[in-house]
């Protein structure tokens, strides 16, 4: 079985600047990357990896990094592992995104499985690129223990999977904060779920998403 410790990213510029960021590239506030160091020592402390995945966004590279430096593991990325194609909600703050594009917006906030982002790709379309890719790097590190850094609705995805929750139901699953930990096991064929929304490794850190995700 291939253990996955899945992280989202630490705070970016667009999670305290209320903004969509979608595959807008957005570096990490000076939060963001102590909660990235926390975590990287926690996974230090209590695990073994043997290497770092992230997507190819900067907030989760360089999430993934202090990973990589802390617990001196090679460090890759990954497309697959992006957060949502936003479309037309690519770096527009959450307030406008609600004025501009309800109909799509409303079904992002109260059914998330069978949203699209206006113009930009559906939950459905994130949730078989994230875990196809999750299933693909298992095969290359049978037994071994693996980080990935990435967003907050592949964690979501990847959870979902986990547990068998099909998108109609991925209303249900909570959205997971900056630098949270989430475990999942890999049997090459699907995941298990483990442990979701760990928090203990940043204490005082933890930081909070705008009330309009």
């Amino acid at each position: 079985m291939t253990r996955f410790l899945v992280f989202r990213h630490g705070q970016s510029d667009a999670n305290l600047k209320e903004y969509f960021a979608g595959w807008t590239d957005a570096a990490l506030t000076p939060l963001g990357a102590e909660q990235a160091r926390l975590a990287a020592e926690y996974v230090s402390r209590t695990e073994k990896p043997c290497c770092v995945w992230t997507s190819e966004l900067t907030r989760a590279y360089l999430t993934g990094k202090a990973f990589a430096d802390v617990c001196r593991i090679p460090i890759f990325r990954s497309a697959a592992l992006n957060e949502i194609r936003a479309g037309r909600w690519e770096g527009v703050p959450f307030r406008d995104i609600k004025k501009l594009y309800m109909p799509d917006y409303s079904v992002w906030q109260n059914d998330v499985g069978n949203s699209r982002c206006t113009d930009g790709e559906s939950v459905r379309e994130l949730a078989d690129r994230v875990v196809k890719e999750v299933l693909r790097i298992s095969s290359l590190y049978p037994d071994s223990t693996v980080v990935i850094a990435t967003h907050a609705t592949p964690v979501m995805a990847i959870e979902a999977a986990s547990k068998l929750i099909p998108p109609d139901r991925f209303k249900d699953v909570p959205w997971r904060k900056n630098a949270s930990m989430s475990v999942v096991e890999c049997d090459g064929k699907r995941l298990y779920p483990v442990r979701f929304g760990v928090l203990d490794h940043l204490g005082e850190k933890v930081s909070f998403d705008s009330d309009e995700v």
